[in-house]
């Protein structure tokens, strides 16, 4: 199969001179010319919830992605 986890498909470029070429339709995860490289997601959701006679409390978020295999950040978002 050439499309790893996807579908092929043909598409046909001229119809006079039958000129046609194979592309694939990925799956969210994986992406690549035929599907060969998976991709890895991170997802987060957080909820917060105030009441109204609180003291307004400043909140810092850190979220880091870490390389498992070299041990390194990959990117680091913070928002106050």
């Amino acid at each position: 199969q050439r499309c790893h986890r996807g579908i092929e498909l043909t598409v046909w470029l001229d119809d006079e001179k039958n000129l046609t070429t194979s592309t694939c339709l990925c799956p969210p995860s994986f992406y690549g010319d035929r599907c060969q490289y998976q991709n890895q997601r991170v997802s987060l959701t957080l909820t917060f919830a105030a009441f109204p006679d609180s003291w307004r409390i400043p909140f810092l978020f850190l979220i880091m992605l870490i390389d498992n295999t070299h041990e390194r950040t990959i990117h680091t978002y913070e928002q106050l």
